[in-house]
């Protein structure tokens, strides 16, 4: 399966290079690699090889362009990939399997090795993320007011846990960004949106790990939105950037995965009386968990750098950027077992919430190479806090 699985990449990237060679206005290779090291408190150190991305993009004419993303390092995949057509700067159809844009960070996560930090907000981490990363269609394009410019994008997308809970067809989800540029491009400031319709829930089972949408695996339907706003101000050599979202959720639990959940995790109390109510004190079965879960999951950050000109400092002779970031994220109906659908950050807390402060430096001596070291403290009521070290260092090519 995995020789096939690779045959079929080999074969796109040939199909896909052929046809830009015989008719093409402009063609692209590019991409990046690094290594990777992290040291949690209490664990063993250890290094990886955290990306390795090859992109290629055509301008097959005026109107057509296309792309691909390839990545990973013990083999390569199709991360996403689309066509497109320009109708004008305004207006422009893309299609395939596309990053979606929403907010500051999703798009940039496989393609810049060297924006501010080295992990995505809580909104992108995979242990927890709110909504899903990719889309199928969208509808996007930008134009010029004065000297500022406006910028907007519309996706819909279906997949296969986007049934009804009637089961007889399909149901949409719909996302939109909008973002405004202005003060010569020293303040965006921007506004993204997700609605999906009624799910019958999620694609990842439990016991299956963290899920790959914002329905936990022990919902046996969801309908949930997330909305939020962003900005980015620059002032001098600082950069500030923030951002708060809310995801609102109206869901039903399957009573059987809550009790399959109770019988092979650990619960603290306030899970316990999430799932089955202030006053129960039966055998907890299936039959005794509460099915309704209205609630809502939050995040919010703040990341500041400041800039240091390459030559500042002759013996570096490089750019250097510290760093101080303030993450939040909250997620009253979430369990610490990451291999039950939970996360072992806002899971372990008693009120479902964790901060995260986390200082650090980029170093660029070269706009290809990028050198980051950062730590991060997890603190949460309820558990013991804990440190993380972060080493990242990156080529671009």
């Amino acid at each position: 399966m995995k020789a096939l699985k690779f045959s079929l990449i080999v074969l796109a990237m040939t199909i896909f290079i052929t046809a830009s060679a015989v008719a093409q206005k402009d063609f692209n290779i590019y991409g990046y690699l690094s290594l990777y090291y992290e040291n949690v408190e209490g664990d063993p150190g250890e290094f990886d090889y955290a990306h390795l991305n090859i992109m290629m993009q055509s301008n097959v004419s005026d109107n057509v362009r296309a792309y691909i993303n390839l990545a990973g390092t013990g083999g390569l995949e199709v991360r996403n990939y689309w066509g497109e057509y320009v109708f004008n700067d305004k207006l422009k159809l893309r299609a395939g399997k596309i990053y979606r844009p929403f907010g500051q960070f999703n798009e940039l996560l496989d393609a810049i090795p060297t924006y501010l930090g080295m992990e995505p907000p809580e909104l992108f981490d995979k242990d927890h993320l709110m909504l899903p990363r990719t889309g199928k269609l969208m509808l996007h394009g930008g134009t010029s007011i004065g000297n500022n410019f406006l910028k907007y994008a519309y996706m819909m997308d279906s997949d296969e846990n986007m049934l009804s809970a009637s089961d007889e067809g399909v149901t949409l989800s719909h996302s939109w960004d909008v973002k405004f540029s202005l003060l010569n491009d020293n303040l965006l400031i921007g506004h993204s949106g997700f609605l999906a319709n009624e799910t019958n829930g999620s694609a990842t089972g439990v016991g299956e790990g963290s899920p790959r949408t914002g329905v936990l695996p022990w919902m046996s339907s969801d309908k949930y939105n997330v909305l939020g706003a962003y900005l980015t101000a620059k002032v001098g050599g600082f950069t500030l950037k923030g951002a708060y979202w809310n995801s609102s959720h109206n869901a039903v639990r399957d009573a059987e995965s809550v009790a399959q959940i109770y019988q092979n995790t650990s619960l603290n109390a306030s899970q316990i009386e999430n799932f089955y109510g202030a006053n129960y004190a039966g055998d907890y079965s299936a039959a005794d968990v509460v099915t309704d879960a209205d609630f809502n999951v939050s995040t919010y950050y703040i990341r500041l750098g400041y800039t240091i000109p390459k030559g500042k400092f002759p013996l570096i002779n490089a750019e250097i950027t510290p760093y101080a970031f303030l993450d939040c994220y909250t997620n009253p109906e979430t369990i610490a077992s990451k291999d039950w659908g939970g996360d072992a950050e806002a899971g372990v807390a008693d009120n479902g919430r964790f901060y995260k402060p986390t200082v650090g430096i980029a170093i660029r001596p070269t706009y290809n190479m990028a050198l980051k070291i950062d730590g991060s403290s997890h603190m949460q009521d309820g558990a013991d806090n804990y440190k993380e070290l972060r080493v990242d260092l990156s080529f671009m090519f």
